[in-house]
């Protein structure tokens, strides 16, 4: 303890003993017993220099007497680092999930219209506030959870999380060409959580090397650049591929910026991209297309540009869209609300989405915890991007590829997990005036 004396006098340390026992937070406490120590330490020095004639033992008396009484000093600290709630983040959040059960509500009535729908008779609207009460019950769970402990043990989490996706590729139901784990009528996909667990390890990972180690640098390729990349490419989810390759590379490049860092990443990602460009006939014939559809356009181009070119201010209905556009419910779902609840709403839907992501980086940057910060940093990275992509889609400005809007879009695994992530910044927040960096 720097400028104390090594055996403080043992009044002191029952004062000290005392405050601390009434902090709520813990892990502060080391900090907080330093400082009260070199403070009293501090005063004792003072009031032995003012009266030479006294005994240490009085001074130290005087001492405490100044400091107060321990149980006022322990609630002044205790109302200084209690656990905060970002409200105006979770009331954006709320926004959404309103929004979205809105939306679910208008796909259900749009599939009911048409009796040769292959949705028709299905209740979104209940299956996504279903969902939606599931997915608030994790969140707010994860948000009690003391993270900075959990993320001591990263390695367990990385080999449980690669052991659960490779037993879903090989024992998961098969459901639109991707392995899923389906009990029942419950299906869940670790490989949608994957997305989340790679990253913020990722992050974690991150703050823990060192920038000019050879050592941590293929560390972190070999475990968050080559098995994610892989495992994405043999499931084969190339969503989730775009999605972690981009994230994780805008992750890197905000911390590790050397070349031994990034030049790795960035040839792996132009490898698989190479290889899904040669053997993916997604890729062969929906981007060409994309890109030529002045001369010869996509049917699916063309049904979204009409949709959107015929929208109003205040919607026109969905029940037109269903022959015309699949999947209203995941990928299509922005195309749908401009079409069928107008610009207005789809307008106050961005604005929401801003609002959210701007609220969580705000967070990040109130966040003293390295870890803590660079998770949230990489969690808003994942969820920005996939808003992002899936607006451009909606409005025809670049290919369909599959991503479906968080929040919004119906889908069970997505859900729950985006809110297991908010969970993560709801818990690492909390604990932001508990911790110091």
């Amino acid at each position: 303890m720097s400028g104390m004396k090594p055996n403080p006098h043992p009044l002191a340390e029952k004062y000290v003993a005392d405050v601390c026992s009434q902090v709520k937070a813990k892990e502060l406490r080391p900090d907080i017993q330093d400082e009260l120590l070199s403070h009293l330490e501090e005063l004792i020095e003072a009031r032995l220099a003012g009266h030479p004639d006294e005994d240490q033992e009085a001074a130290v008396r005087w001492a405490i007497k100044q400091m107060g009484d321990s149980s006022e000093v322990a609630s002044g600290l205790n109302r200084v680092h209690k656990p905060r709630t970002p409200w105006a983040m979770l009331v954006a959040l709320g926004l959404l999930l309103a929004v979205a059960i809105i939306v679910m509500y208008a796909v259900t009535e749009a599939y009911a219209s048409n009796e040769m729908a292959r949705f028709n008779g299905y209740n979104f609207a209940g299956q996504q506030l279903f969902h939606i009460a599931i997915g608030l019950a994790i969140m707010f769970m994860l948000s009690r959870l003391p993270y900075q402990r959990l993320i001591q043990h990263t390695n367990w989490l990385y080999g449980g999380a690669v052991l659960l996706m490779v037993v879903e590729l090989i024992a998961g139901t098969e459901i639109n060409g991707s392995p899923i784990f389906q009990v029942g009528r419950i299906s869940f996909s670790i490989f949608e959580a994957s997305l989340y667990i790679f990253m913020v390890l990722a992050a974690v990972s991150l703050s823990r090397s060192h920038p000019g180690s050879w050592r941590d640098a293929l560390r972190y390729f070999i475990m968050f650049t080559l098995v994610p990349l892989l495992l994405y490419v043999i499931a084969p989810r190339f969503s989730l591929l775009m999605i972690y390759a981009f994230a994780s590379t805008i992750l890197l490049l905000m911390y590790r910026r050397d070349w031994r860092w990034w030049l790795p990443q960035s040839a792996l990602i132009l490898l698989i991209g190479s290889c899904l460009w040669i053997y993916s006939h997604y890729a062969q014939h929906r981007i060409p297309s994309f890109i030529a559809r002045i001369t010869s356009p996509d049917y699916l181009d063309q049904q979204i540009a009409e949709a959107i070119r015929h929208s109003a201010w205040l919607g026109q209905g969905g029940a037109s869209l269903v022959e015309k556009l699949p999947y209203l419910h995941t990928e299509s779902v922005f195309t749908f609300i401009i079409h069928s609840l107008g610009w207005l709403f789809g307008i106050f839907v961005v604005l929401c989405v801003l609002l959210l992501m701007l609220l969580m980086a705000r967070a990040a940057q109130l966040v003293c915890h390295t870890p803590g910060k660079m998770i949230i940093q990489a969690i808003v990275i994942v969820l920005a991007f996939q808003f992002a992509i899936n607006i451009c889609m909606a409005l025809g400005w670049v290919p369909i590829v599959g991503i479906p809007m968080p929040f919004i879009s119906y889908g069970g695994s997505a859900l729950l997990t985006n809110l297991a992530a908010i969970g993560l910044v709801y818990a690492i927040y909390r604990r932001k005036d508990m911790l110091r960096a």
